[in-house]
């Protein structure tokens, strides 16, 4: 893969050199040419040759970059775990109940998805656990989902209704704002990454004592910010 993309950057900025050279020559040898076309020459054809060699450069370079940088992610995902998440408990590091903005489903379900939307733009939140009338998690909306085309019936994509009530939005997501992974006070942080590995679509995991009252919240990307946080240490082991 590597060798042929070598090969396709070889390519592409080889016939591009050529192509603006020969449209270059047939501008400059022509009997009439002045120095507008020279000027021509300068202001156009020369950055549209830089713009074609940057795209290559970055295509190229920003993949490799990339691959280094997933390889690294999943050497350090292997070092890390269980050895690392499994001496951790989730009330360690979820986020309190206390400090959670939460909605109730029964004073949002009216609302239409313009004014969640603006909520969510309001107190600075990508995501909005939804609590249903005991008190325990029902959907998790993420600011994401209220702004994603849907599909009609001819499967073609559509921008959102913002003026639809979330009560009839959100069936169109059901089993995505509905997929939460509930564990328990003591469980280990390990056991969450793979239940939230276990589980398609879902990216929030809800903590709750032994009598199934709601005491926090862990996200993928707490999970994934106490990984990078022990980066350092397992550089050192």
């Amino acid at each position: 893969m590597k060798n042929f993309r070598e090969r396709l950057s070889l390519l592409v900025i080889g016939i591009s050199a050529i192509v603006l050279l020969f449209v270059t020559y047939k501008i400059l040898s022509h009997n009439n040419a002045g120095p507008d076309d020279y000027q021509f020459v300068y202001s156009s054809i020369l950055p549209l040759l830089g713009t074609w060699v940057g795209s290559v450069l970055a295509f190229y370079f920003g993949k490799e970059n990339y691959e280094a940088a997933s390889r690294q992610y999943e050497k350090m995902i292997d070092k890390l775990t269980p050895e690392i998440l499994d001496d951790v408990m989730v009330n360690q590091i979820m986020i309190s109940k206390k400090t959670m903005v939460l909605k109730k489903w029964e004073d949002i379900k009216t609302k239409t998805v313009k004014e969640v939307t603006d909520f969510m733009m309001e107190i600075d939140k990508s995501r909005l656990p939804i609590l249903d009338t005991q008190g325990k998690i029902k959907y998790i909306i993420h600011a994401s989902i209220l702004s994603k085309p849907v599909k009609d019936a001819s499967d073609k994509s559509k921008p959102v209704d913002t003026a639809q009530k979330m009560e009839d939005f959100i069936k169109i997501y059901t089993g995505m704002v509905d997929q939460i992974v509930l564990v328990k006070e003591n469980e280990i942080l390990e056991k969450v990454r793979e239940k939230l590995n276990a589980t398609p679509n879902c990216k929030d995991v809800f903590v709750e004592d032994v009598n199934g009252n709601l005491l926090g919240w862990i996200t993928d990307t707490l999970v994934l910010r106490y990984i990078n946080s022990k980066k350092g240490a397992v550089g050192t082991s």
